[in-house]
C-alpha cells in the first residue's frame, strides 16, 4: 500500500518538474488514483475467500 502511494506520488512529482507545470496537478491526480488503487487492492484482499 505504502509502495504504491509512494511510487504515485513520486511520479506525479516527477512529471510537474519535467514539464515544469505551475500547478501540482500530476502530483495530484497521480497521488490519489495510487490511495484508490491501494484501497481497492486492500479491500479486494479482504473480501476474498480463502
Amino acid at each position: 500500500m505504502v509502495a504504491i502511494i509512494g511510487l504515485s506520488t513520486w511520479a506525479g512529482v516527477w512529471l510537474d518538474g519535467h514539464f515544469q507545470t505551475k500547478t501540482p496537478w500530476y502530483t495530484i491526480g497521480l497521488t490519489l488514483s495510487g490511495i484508490f488503487l491501494a484501497l481497492f487492492q486492500v479491500i479486494r484482499s479482504a473480501t476474498q475467500p480463502d
